[in-house]
């Protein structure tokens, strides 16, 4: 019990001679040496006042460096030290801890608390490092600073079979996903230093990042490296770089050419689900191609204006809604056939494949109605339901011949 009196004296001491900004460096140091002379001694005791000391060099670094930081305390001291100087070398302490504690097991005990300790001071460090990071980086980049880090992070913990690690990087990637939004898309934190800079290089190579991570995942799912709860998970940060990409679509683009690059997305995502037998990207997709539909809706069908074309020598005026909702409606045919051969009778994709089916003959139809106007749009829609009539009995498709009777019935009912 002396020994702790003793650490409690030196710590008082270090508080006393040290300018306040140095004081986490300080009991930083004195934690450190205790931790690795109960480590080498096998002395229980030293290492838990060496963790004591290292939990009150983390708060002080949190209470006096990062609270009187001058981007937050305008009266903060002009020439304290660069914050990395400080909080590298505790995250690189804490790491040293867990390190020894976890890959080395230099702990002859074992114990079980102690090993808690280790994860502790990993997840401390990651925290300290994303702060930093939050700190020092223009706002507009720390989303990729942070998933860098993750990146980092996640491949170390698969070299070295460490669940620890890779938790962390998670974290930072889920961490990111939240700057994304409230920073680069949605613009609800905009410091002066991320005003200026452009969001889509930083969205894009973040969802670059999203999809790289759910592909290893997903190799080491086939490799058996993983957690059954990792397992589960393995396509959740693909959802996060599909919901950026769209987002980021709805964002930066017209509003009449948001709906075809949803469609886009969702027919690589179909495809690469298809390739990969992975269900759960394939559902992007779906969802993507649904809100491409109500899309058209709400922006295509009810925006006036046309698109001048360059055709060989001249310029042709086409309709928007001609160039944007067509292409809709082939992907949307295309993605029945997909649904319709990748999956068995009775199943739910067959399900999902005559949905597409649907939506394609909706579509057609508001497309006549809208290009032809309310006198001539029964024309229109007469060419259409003889077309889905030859359609379902060329392919021997009932539910084209359905839509073509359904239409048909429209049609009488307009035409009265």
């Amino acid at each position: 019990i002396f020994s702790f009196f003793a650490t409690a004296i030196l710590a008082v001491y270090l508080w006393k001679i040290n300018e306040p900004t140095y004081v986490a460096l300080s009991w930083l140091g004195a934690g450190f040496v205790l931790f690795e002379f109960g480590v080498r001694g096998s002395r229980q005791h030293a290492r838990f006042q060496g963790y004591l000391l290292l939990s009150l060099a983390v708060g002080a670094a949190i209470a006096i460096n990062f609270g009187h930081h001058p981007s937050v305390d305008p009266a903060a001291e002009p020439n304290q030290p660069a914050l990395w100087r400080i909080i590298l070398p505790a995250v690189a302490i804490l790491s040293y801890v867990y390190w020894r504690i976890w890959i080395e097991n230099a702990l002859i005990s074992d114990s079980t608390e102690e090993k808690y300790i280790g994860v502790f001071t990993s997840i401390v460090a990651t925290f300290l490092t994303a702060l930093l990071l939050w700190y020092e980086v223009n706002t507009a980049f720390v989303a990729l600073t942070w998933i860098a880090v993750g990146q980092g992070l996640f491949e170390l913990g698969r070299r070295l079979k460490q669940t620890v690690l890779r938790a962390n990087g998670y974290a930072l990637f889920a961490a990111a996903l939240i700057a994304l939004l409230a920073v680069n898309l949605y613009k609800l934190y905009v410091p002066g230093d991320a005003a200026a800079i452009a969001d889509w290089p930083v969205v894009s190579i973040a969802a670059v990042a999203f999809y790289y991570l759910t592909w290893n995942l997903l190799r080491d799912q086939r490799h058996v490296l993983l957690r059954p709860e990792e397992s589960r998970h393995a396509t959740a940060p693909s959802i996060a770089g599909t919901a950026v990409l769209a987002i980021l679509a709805w964002k930066e683009l017209d509003a009449i050419y948001v709906a075809p690059a949803w469609t886009l997305m969702a027919l690589a995502l179909t495809e690469v689900g298809l390739l990969t037998r992975q269900a759960r990207i394939q559902n992007q997709g779906h969802v993507l191609a649904l809100f491409a539909f109500g899309r058209l809706f709400v922006a295509n069908f009810i925006a006036p204006g046309e698109v001048v074309v360059p055709v060989f020598t001249s310029e042709w005026d086409l309709s928007h809604r001609l160039l944007t909702v067509l292409p809709v409606i082939g992907a949307f045919y295309y993605l029945r056939l997909q649904s319709l051969e990748s999956s068995a009778p009775g199943s739910p994709r067959q399900m999902i494949a005559q949905l597409y089916s649907w939506g394609a003959a909706i579509l057609l139809l508001a497309l006549v109605r809208f290009e032809l106007g309310r006198a001539f749009a029964v024309i229109g829609m007469a060419v259409v339901a003889v077309g889905l009539l030859i359609a379902g009995r060329w392919l021997h498709d009932a539910h084209f011949r359905i839509q073509s009777y359904a239409l048909a019935v429209l049609i009488f009912a307009r035409s009265w």
